[in-house]
């Protein structure tokens, strides 16, 4: 006579058709927590001794991790996302959470240089990966596909006076050449969103030219003109409040102190208010939040003397603030500390080959002197905010003049070598990008 019936063991619920015949209720699988990194597939795996398959592989969100049917897994984007296997033939199933964390990110060399180096979090490494297809130099800049054939993917617009561009892949961190632009991208192009599936590019090179991108036929046409020429130390800022809200301010640098208001809508520029200084190489603006000016965008404008600029979105118009007291250019850069006893505060680069910085108090009312960086800032050189990892809630300083990042840590308000990112020498253009 055979008995049928259920033997609870403890963490395990087995099931039993005979005595001496039992099964697993559930799939075990090798791993149920996983970090993935962009290019280096994971494989998962079935390790029931009582199961032999077939299996269903299923990820709950393919946009973040894609799994295939033989278990292994792929990084698309950061986030989290759940794969399930199934045993069609029984009915049962195995889980695993997999994350793909933030702040990985690729640091393109620059220079009319193809080189590439990625950054791992986990590991706080840096490895070469594929070499772009083209140079990178003067004017690049990157964004994000989220739509048409090539969503997902990163275009790279390598600048260097040229109309060439890349498409980086970031699940096997490998590149092939993109669309051309229009017309040559030089000093001061950068890109701005029009809306979900069209990005416009300034072109900057001197001249008053845009060209837009349109996701769904992954193809450039000409964008509409400037009100001014734009160059090197070029930006464009959005408005998010007050009556131009949803417009974009753009400032044309090239050693004048005009601007251009760009309208999404309408799909063109009109001009804009005037700074009240000229802006030049090293120019570079950041959004304030917290203190009286909440909602300002600090406007650094590229100057011998350091001067800055504050606009209102309320009265659409710009206003001089604190001059820094020292000359800012080309590898300037700026934001606001996310932690420590400083938070709040605005840390600026002064770029111009030097090694010495700024901190003004979150109402921007003064500049005070800033901790020196171990090496000086000159072109290319920037900076990311890390937020996963052994350097989590720190600042990578990536400079033109050392291989070795210099690490920011704002709650101590000091500086510690970093890992080698083997860049020596940055060049014009260099920049790094997390990939989303």
């Amino acid at each position: 006579m055979k008995h049928i019936g259920a033997i609870f063991f403890i963490g395990q619920l087995m099931h039993c058709t005979s005595w001496g015949q039992f099964w697993q209720t559930e799939l075990v699988l090798d791993k149920t927590e996983i970090q993935l990194i962009f290019g280096s597939p994971q494989q998962l795996s079935v390790v029931s001794t009582d199961a032999t398959g077939p299996w269903v592989w299923q990820s709950s969100n393919a946009n973040i991790v894609r799994v295939d049917a033989s278990g292994t897994l792929t990084a698309v984007a950061s986030g989290a996302a759940i794969v399930t296997v199934t045993d069609n033939d029984k009915g049962r199933s195995g889980a695993a959470t997999v994350t793909v964390p933030r702040s990985q990110f690729v640091t393109f060399k620059g220079g009319a240089s193809t080189t590439v180096m990625f950054y791992n979090p986990i590991s706080a490494s840096f490895t070469s990966i594929a070499a772009v297809p083209s140079n990178v130099g003067t004017g690049a800049h990157a964004f994000k596909i989220t739509a048409g054939a090539f969503a997902n993917k990163i275009l790279v617009v390598n600048g260097a006076n040229s109309t060439s561009t890349s498409l980086f892949d970031a699940t096997t961190l490998a590149s092939t050449a993109g669309p051309a632009v229009t017309a040559n991208v030089g000093n001061g192009a950068h890109a701005v969103a029009i809306d979900a599936n069209r990005q416009l590019i300034v072109l900057g090179g001197s001249t008053a030219s845009t060209a837009i991108f349109d996701m769904n036929t992954n193809s450039f046409s000409a964008g509409p003109s400037l009100s001014a020429a734009a160059a090197a130390g070029a930006l464009t800022f959005a408005i998010t409040s007050g009556a131009q809200s949803g417009k974009a301010i753009t400032v044309h640098a090239n050693g004048a102190s005009t601007t251009s208001l760009f309208d999404p809508t309408a799909l063109s520029f009109v001009a804009g208010p005037s700074l009240p200084n000229a802006a030049s190489n090293g120019t570079n603006s950041l959004k304030i939040v917290g203190g009286v000016r909440d909602g300002y965008t600090l406007v650094t404008l590229g100057s011998i003397g350091g001067d800055t600029a504050l606009y209102d979105p309320a009265t659409n118009s710009f206003s001089a603030g604190p001059a820094m007291g020292s000359t800012i250019g080309n590898g300037a850069f700026t934001f606001q500390i996310a932690s420590g006893s400083n938070t709040g505060k605005i840390f600026a680069v002064y770029g111009n080959s030097a090694a010495n910085t700024g901190l003004a108090d979150i109402d921007v009312t003064t500049w005070g002197v800033g901790v020196s960086i171990p090496n000086t800032a000159g072109s290319g050189s920037h900076a990311i905010y890390v937020r996963t990892g052994a350097f989590a809630g720190n600042y990578f300083f990536l400079l033109n003049a050392t291989a070795t990042v210099q690490v920011y840590q704002p709650a101590t308000n000091t500086f510690v070598a970093g890992p080698n990112a083997a860049l020596t020498p940055l060049g014009v253009g260099a920049f790094s990008f997390e990939i989303p």
